[in-house]
């Protein structure tokens, strides 16, 4: 970067105190990973680059500058002096003008607020929903009545508030959310994670016992597929959506269920990608039948698992030893008896 100004215009501004050549684009970096990596306890923090912090002081300065306070107070550590200092500071003393956006662009060199806001800014959609939320929007009687159907006797048995014909339309979220889901979906269950769940093969309980079920096949799958391609690990966590923490779980879980090998000594669940080096991605469902039951299959698994562990885990062990990816089922022998009434758990009601 090149001063234009005064008698300096030929100087570059980032510059060693022993050269007036530019320093290399490494240097900075390096610096900054290792004041980072001094005044922080978190393992990945060498990941973290100046453009990421980039991203973070617009979304934290739009919170400051246009964001409703509740927001400010939940997602960062400011107070109102400090909110004051951050307006006056970029605003000067009108603090309430039309130009904050422009004045947030222009800090960051971009060319307009749009690019700010679609791009820098990750909590302009729950700024927007919650200023939205806050809103008193109102509508014409009529309008509303083309609208929903709802007629002044339906809304003053739900006590809409009305005013100069027009209707509070906060006042009758119940009701709108009522004629929306009524006859087309059950409520929503909210539920939170069972932490008596078990491992496969474990008693203990770690906290990432069920990141298959909370992320899903999909997402899982991408992570190890791209994983497989070798990119970098945070990179494959960022393409699914997996934070690093439960990607690396997720990969070393991987890890191991690849290394098991058959008597031959050929990996059991997964295929060689060359002579040498096995994949961790699974073998691609082939046919949609299959994708169907899977979803049924997972469930009832977790049923038996939370049912009977010692069954869960003597089937787990038997899929270990005879399961291939050559050879997706189990041989029902007379010494297997056992199986056929675990497996019936696991497909009951699969094929209703």
């Amino acid at each position: 970067m090149q001063s234009n100004i005064g008698d300096s215009s030929n100087k570059f501004i980032f510059t060693l105190s022993s050269d007036q050549r530019p320093i290399d684009d490494h240097v900075p970096l390096q610096l900054l990973k290792r004041v980072l990596k001094d005044i922080s306890v978190d393992d990945n923090v060498a990941e973290h680059t100046f453009h990421g912090f980039r991203h973070t002081a617009v979304s934290n300065l739009s919170l400051a500058l246009v964001g409703h306070s509740d927001l400010v107070e939940a997602l960062t550590d400011y107070d109102e002096s400090d909110v004051i200092r951050i307006k006056q500071g970029i605003l000067g003393e009108h603090t309430d003008a039309q130009d904050r956006w422009y004045a947030l662009s222009g800090i960051m060199g971009h060319l307009s607020p749009e690019r700010s806001f679609e791009y820098y800014n990750h909590f302009a959609t729950l700024m927007a929903t919650y200023a939205l939320s806050k809103a008193d929007i109102t509508l014409p009687e009529r309008t509303l009545y083309n609208v929903t159907g709802f007629t002044n006797k339906k809304l003053k048995e739900n006590n809409a508030t009305v005013s100069n014909s027009s209707v509070s339309i906060p006042s009758i979220r119940t009701l709108l959310f009522k004629n929306i889901i009524e006859g087309k979906r059950k409520s929503p269950k909210f539920t939170v994670e069972n932490c008596d769940k078990k491992l496969l093969l474990s008693t203990n309980t770690p906290v990432t016992n069920e990141l298959f079920g909370r992320y899903g096949l999909n997402r899982v799958q991408l992570l190890l597929q791209t994983y497989d391609k070798e990119m970098p690990l945070s990179k494959a966590a960022q393409l699914a959506n997996i934070s690093i923490h439960d990607a690396k779980v997720l990969i070393e879980r991987a890890s191991e269920v690849a290394a098991i090998t058959t008597k031959r000594g050929k990996p059991r669940f997964v295929k060689l990608s060359d002579s040498k080096n096995s994949v961790l991605s699974p073998l691609n469902i082939q046919y949609q039948s299959d994708l169907r039951l899977l979803s049924f299959l997972l469930s009832n698994a977790y049923r038996l698992r939370e049912k009977s562990e010692t069954d869960w885990t003597w089937f787990i062990e038997i899929c270990r030893e005879k399961l291939s990816s050559s050879r997706a089922y189990l041989p029902f022998g007379k010494e297997m008896r056992k199986s056929c009434s675990v497996s019936l758990t696991l497909v009951r009601n699969c094929c209703l």
